[in-house]
């Protein structure tokens, strides 16, 4: 898109973590397409980098990061304004991202509010030149089914002109390298049988989901399906913990995935059988590669964030964990899913 001889530069703002930011895709995918000539830039957290670089149409990708000091918060302002935009696109999250799109001096800043805080309603007729409902909110008021974030996301994006697609898909990108790394990771832990892989997940920790409950969880769902390969992953929060389980997954013939970037992770997820986790960004990354997903949510607004922020698409199931810690019923519950979701995945062994 142009205006006279001038390219439009589009800066997209999206300061949150992995799943919000593969939840992105399809809209930028979208802006993208919709303005081939657009140059189009993201401005998200240190975390998602990797990701944001990854996002179909961005060209160029500035970190920000709100605990940083002063000087250096600064000096990412100085270098936003440098660019000239014409459009600050706000992603979220929703209303606490909203000052930066002012910051970067940005002509048009557009996003979403939310009802109920009309403080922050009156910052963003500063901050913002359009404000637009979210959809979310319109939904509660008129009883209707609410809106999962990428719908939403793709419904943004028709107010700077672009067409939001019809069937939004998210891709997540790996190169070749980053694939025959996961498949070498593969075949030495899968030796002849499918990989299926488990997260040990800190977000989950102050449900029950460490120590000796996610160790019997890790054995029942081994002894319960034992035509997988099974694994446990950790990602960057969590590998400081791995040496109290290391020494006892391993006896019982569950070995570790850590140390990987996040297209390494990602490329390995695409050539895994089964992957569970408590609901977090990397069940988000599995369903973009196309991996069947065991989802598990916690009791508190189950209705509410299922729908706005479960799995999108792909293979997946959600089970509900119904008590504050991590107990039998829940474990049981996981693994009678786990059955069924690996016999409907074509006849995939699971060893009963």
């Amino acid at each position: 898109m142009t205006v006279g001889d001038e390219v439009v530069k589009i800066l997209v703002i999206k300061m949150d973590h992995l799943g919000d930011v593969l939840w992105a895709f399809p809209a930028a995918g979208a802006v993208a397409a919709s303005m081939p000539e657009a140059e189009l830039h993201l401005l998200c957290t240190p975390y998602a980098e990797d990701a944001g670089r990854r996002m179909p149409g961005i060209s160029r990708v500035f970190k920000y990061n709100a605990a940083w000091g002063k000087k250096e918060k600064d000096e990412v302002v100085r270098r936003l304004k440098e660019q000239k935009y014409d459009i600050a696109l706000v992603m979220g999250p929703a209303d606490k991202v909203n000052y930066l799109a002012y910051l970067s001096g940005a002509r048009k800043r557009i996003g979403y509010y939310l009802a109920g805080k009309p403080l922050v309603y009156l910052a963003d007729l500063l901050f913002m030149t359009q404000r637009i409902p979210h959809p979310a909110d319109m939904a509660q008021r008129e009883g209707k089914p609410l809106p999962h974030e990428v719908e939403a996301l793709c419904s943004l994006v028709k107010h700077i002109g672009a067409e939001p697609p019809e069937k939004p898909v998210i891709e997540f990108p790996v190169t070749d390298e980053e694939l025959k790394t996961a498949c070498e990771i593969k075949k030495s832990l899968g030796k002849d049988k499918p990989l299926a892989v488990i997260q040990l997940c800190s977000k989950a920790f102050g449900y029950g989901w460490h120590g000796d409950n996610f160790l019997k969880l890790a054995f029942d769902i081994k002894n319960s399906l034992p035509g997988y390969a099974w694994a446990v992953s950790a990602g960057p929060l969590e590998e400081k913990c791995l040496p109290e389980y290391r020494a006892k997954l391993e006896k019982n013939g569950i070995e570790i995935i850590s140390g990987l970037s996040l297209g390494q992770m990602a490329a390995l997820l695409s050539v895994t059988g089964m992957f569970v986790s408590w609901d977090t960004g990397v069940v988000h990354l599995a369903l973009a590669m196309g991996t069947p997903v065991l989802d598990v949510f916690p009791w508190k607004n189950f209705d509410y964030c299922s729908q706005r922020w479960g799995p999108w698409k792909g293979r997946s199931r959600i089970v509900v964990q119904s008590s504050p810690v991590l107990d039998e019923r829940t474990v049981g519950k996981i693994i009678n899913q786990l059955k069924d979701f690996a016999e409907e995945q074509g006849g995939s062994p699971v060893g009963f």
